[in-house]
C-alpha cells in the first residue's frame, strides 16, 4: 500500500471557467501503477511558486475518471478548484440566444435568425445599407443560363422604408449594438472551446507560499498488462521460469523517465459520467383557472429523512515484504526425459539464456503482487513495451496427465510448478522449451505462494490409458417389522484404468483424475496425489514395456422398503429368486407368495359368485315384471312363475358359493397375515 505524505482534500470541485494567479503548464508523468483490472493510477509532478493554476491535458475519455479519482498533495498548500470546459458548454453558452450553433454557418443564416435587431449589411459589392432586420427571402437572379436562387435580406430603415439587399458571396452583416456583437462572440469562443479534438484540459487552483513540487495523481481506464512465460525444463526437479510483462502507454501522451509498477490486483472497477449534465425531472403544477378545476394538495404525511451513515477510516493493510523474485528456488522432484516430447536436459539450461540485467523487486500484498521495474522508462504514446519481471528456479515436475473430459485415450504432457517464492506468479502463458528447443504451450490463472499449478503442454501419444467398469448389485440384510421388509444393497462400481507405457525410451510419472460421485464412498489401491469433492488424483509409475492396472472401487448403500401387504404374489415371488437373498428368507418370501396367491384365488371366487349373483337377480327382476302384464290364470302366467321358482333356486346356490368363498377368503388371508407376522 502506498503512503502520501501532505495528502490534502479537494475542497471545492466546479466545472466553470477557471483563472488563477500563474498557470503551470501540463505537468510530466513520473509514475504509473498498471493493474490486471484494467486501470492505471498516473502521478504527474508540477514545480510551482506561490498560489498556482495546474493544468492537464487528458484523453476526453479519462475526464470521468479524473473527476472520480483525482488526489493533490501540496506540501505548502492547499486546493480550491478543479475546473473544466463543461460537456454541454455549446449548448449553455447558446442559451438565451436568438441564435444557434447553425445560425453561425452563413451570412444569410444569422440574418435569419436576428429579426428585429439593427444592422448595417454590406452586399459584398460595395452596397451597404443600414435598418432593422425583417426576415430573409430568396430571389432569382438572372444568370447565363436559367435563373439562380439568392438569399435577400428584408430591412426597415430609420426613415420607414422597407427594401431588399441580396446578399452575394462576400456579403458582411455587421450589427449596431455593441451587446450583441460581444454576444456573437462569444458564442464563437465557446463553439472553438467546446470542439471535441479528442482531448481535455484539467484546471487546479492552488493556493500556498514558497517553491515546491506539487503532485496530481488520478485513476484512469488502461489497456490490461500482460505476462508470457519461458519455461526451460532442467534437472533435479527443476525448471527455469523467466516472465515477460507486455504493457502500452495509452495514456495520450509520451512516458519520459516515467517510474513503471505492475500489479497483478484485480479490484473493482466503476465508471460514472460524472462530466456528463444531468437534470432532474420536475412535476409540472397546471394553472387553477377560475371555476375551473383545481389542482388538488397532496400531503401523505410522510417528511424526508436522512440516514446517518458512519464512514470509518479503512483499517491498515498488513505490512507488504519485498523480496526479489530473481533468486532461485531448490526443487526435489526428478523431470522425466521423455523422448520426442520430453525434457532433454544436458546440464546447466540457464548457460544460454540470459539473465536480466536488472532485478525486478516483487511485492506480495493482501490482493495481488506489485512488480516495480527497476529502470525509468521512456516509452512514447501508443507504443508496447515488455520487460523481464520474473527470473527464478521453481520446483517442477513432468507427467502424463490423464482426465476424462479429454475425450483420448492418451494423456497428455504437463509440467507440475510448485511457487516456494514468496510473490505470487500471476496469470499468462507458458512457451515451454528443453535444451533441444520448443515443446509446446500453455496457459495457467496464476500460482500463490506455496501452491502447485500444472500447464498442459503437448499430448502424449506413446502412453495410451483404456478403462474398464463394473457394477455390482448385492444384497446385505434383510430386516422385517410388523410386514414391512427394509432390504439393504450395496452398489459397488469397479474402475480399472489400464495403463500402458511408452514402448521404448524414459518411463513416465502418470497421474489419473477420476470423477468422484457425490455420496460414495471411495477406495483404490493407488497413491492418492490430491483430492477434492468431484475428483480423485491417483499418481502411479510406467517404465518403458509396462502395463500396470489402477483400481478405484466406489460403493453406497441403499434401503428398499417392501411393503408384504400391498405386494401382489409375482413382486413377492421375485423376491423370493433375488440373487443376495439367502435361503430362509427366499423361502420365506416363497410361502408368503403362496399364500397370497391363495388369498387372490379365493378373492376370485367371491368375484365370479357375485357377478353370478347379479345376473340371477336382474333376470328374475326381469321375469317378475313381465309377470305383472298377464292374467293370473293364463298359460304365460304359468311359465314366468315355473321361471321364478327356477331362479330362486339358483340364486340360493349361488349364495351358497359365495358364502363358500368368503370363508376361504377369511382362511387365506388368516393365513397370510399370520405369516406376515411371522417374517
Amino acid at each position: 500500500m502506498r503512503h502520501r505524505t501532505s495528502l490534502l482534500s479537494v475542497s471545492a470541485l466546479a466545472i466553470v471557467a477557471a483563472t488563477g494567479p500563474g498557470l503551470a503548464a501540463d505537468g510530466e508523468i513520473t509514475s504509473v501503477l498498471l493493474s490486471s483490472g484494467g486501470l492505471a493510477e498516473i502521478v504527474r509532478s508540477y514545480d510551482v511558486d506561490g498560489a498556482a493554476s495546474i493544468s492537464m491535458t487528458v484523453p476526453a475519455t479519462q475526464v470521468d475518471d479524473v473527476l472520480k479519482s483525482v488526489l493533490v498533495a501540496d506540501p505548502g498548500g492547499s486546493v480550491t478548484a478543479v475546473s473544466l470546459v463543461g460537456s454541454d458548454s455549446v449548448a449553455e453558452a447558446f442559451r438565451g440566444l436568438p441564435f444557434g450553433p447553425a445560425d453561425l454557418e452563413s451570412t444569410a443564416a444569422i440574418a435569419a435568425a436576428m429579426r428585429g435587431f439593427e444592422a448595417e449589411v454590406d452586399d459584398g459589392g460595395g452596397a451597404t445599407r443600414r435598418g432593422v432586420i425583417l426576415g430573409l427571402t430568396t430571389v432569382m437572379q438572372p444568370s447565363e443560363g436559367e435563373p439562380s436562387p439568392a438569399p435577400a435580406v428584408s430591412l426597415l430603415t430609420a426613415d420607414g422604408e422597407v427594401l431588399q439587399v441580396l446578399l452575394g458571396p462576400a456579403a458582411t452583416l455587421t450589427f449596431v449594438d455593441p451587446a450583441v456583437r460581444e454576444r456573437i462572440a462569444e458564442a464563437g469562443r465557446a463553439l472553438r472551446g467546446g470542439k471535441d479534438d479528442g482531448a481535455k484540459t484539467v484546471r487546479l487552483e492552488t493556493r500556498g507560499t514558497g517553491q515546491r513540487t506539487v503532485q496530481v495523481s488520478y485513476v484512469a481506464a488502461a489497456p490490461v498488462w500482460k505476462v508470457s512465460y519461458r519455461v526451460i525444463a532442467g534437472d533435479e526437479g527443476k525448471a527455469r521460469v523467466q516472465g515477460w510483462a507486455i504493457l502500452e502507454n495509452a495514456t495520450g501522451e509520451d512516458w519520459n523517465d516515467v517510474s513503471v509498477t505492475l500489479s497483478s490486483s484485480n479490484p473493482v472497477a466503476l465508471k460514472q459520467r460524472l462530466y456528463d449534465m444531468y437534470w432532474r425531472q420536475r412535476m409540472e403544477a397546471p394553472i387553477a383557472l377560475p371555476g375551473g378545476p383545481v389542482a388538488a394538495t397532496i400531503d401523505d404525511g410522510a417528511l424526508a429523512r436522512t440516514r446517518g451513515q458512519d464512514f470509518a477510516e479503512s483499517a491498515p493493510m498488513a505490512p507488504e515484504s519485498a523480496a526479489p523474485i530473481m533468486d532461485g528456488m531448490a526443487g526435489v522432484a526428478s523431470l522425466a526425459t521423455m523422448q520426442g516430447l520430453e525434457f532433454q536436459s544436458k546440464g546447466d539450461t540457464r548457460s544460454g539464456i540470459s539473465r536480466p540485467t536488472q532485478e525486478v523487486t516483487a511485492v506480495e500484498g493482501d490482493v495481488g503482487v506489485r512488480f516495480t521495474i527497476p529502470r525509468a522508462v521512456d516509452l512514447p504514446s501508443g507504443h508496447t513495451l515488455s520487460v523481464p519481471i520474473i527470473d527464478a528456479d521453481y520446483k517442477a515436475e513432468l507427467v502424463s496427465l490423464w482426465q476424462p473430459a479429454g475425450g483420448s485415450r492418451h494423456p497428455v504432457a504437463a509440467l507440475f510448478v510448485t511457487n516456494e517464492a514468496e510473490g505470487s506468479v500471476p496469470p499468462g502463458i507458458f512457451t515451454v522449451f528443453d535444451d533441444e528447443g520448443y515443446l509446446g504451450d500453455a496457459q495457467i490463472l496464476g500460482i500463490p505462494p506455496g501452491e502447485t499449478r500444472y500447464a498442459v503442454f503437448a499430448a502424449d501419444p506413446k502412453v495410451g490409458i483404456e478403462v474398464e467398469t463394473g457394477n455390482v448389485d448385492s444384497i446385505q440384510s434383510v430386516r422385517a417389522d410388523r410386514g414391512v421388509v427394509t432390504v439393504t444393497r450395496r452398489l459397488e462400481r469397479v474402475t480399472t484404468y489400464v495403463a500402458e507405457g511408452p514402448a521404448t525410451g524414459a518411463g513416465r510419472t502418470i497421474m489419473i483424475d477420476h470423477p468422484r460421485q457425490i455420496g460414495w464412498r471411495i477406495s483404490t489401491d493407488a497413491t492418492v496425489e490430491s483430492e477434492t469433492g468431484s475428483t480423485l488424483r491417483l499418481r502411479g509409475r510406467l517404465e518403458p514395456g509396462d502395463e500396470a492396472e489402477i483400481v478405484v472401487t466406489e460403493s453406497r448403500s441403499t434401503d428398499e422398503t417392501v411393503y408384504l401387504l400391498d405386494e401382489e404374489a409375482e413382486a413377492l415371488l421375485a423376491w423370493s429368486t433375488t440373487e443376495g437373498i439367502d435361503a430362509e428368507t427366499s423361502a420365506k418370501f416363497a410361502k408368503i407368495a403362496g399364500l397370497r396367491r391363495a388369498l387372490s384365488a379365493a378373492q376370485d371366487d367371491v368375484g365370479r359368485s357375485s357377478v353370478q349373483i347379479d345376473r340371477l337377480a336382474a333376470e328374475q327382476s326381469r321375469v317378475r315384471q313381465n309377470l305383472s302384464f298377464v292374467p293370473d290364470t293364463s298359460d304365460l302366467a304359468k311359465t314366468y312363475l315355473a321361471e321364478m321358482a327356477d331362479l330362486d333356486q339358483k340364486l340360493k346356490d349361488a349364495a351358497s358359493v359365495r358364502d363358500a368363498a368368503e370363508g376361504r377368503v377369511q382362511q387365506a388371508r388368516s393365513a397370510y397375515e399370520a405369516a406376515i407376522a411371522a417374517f
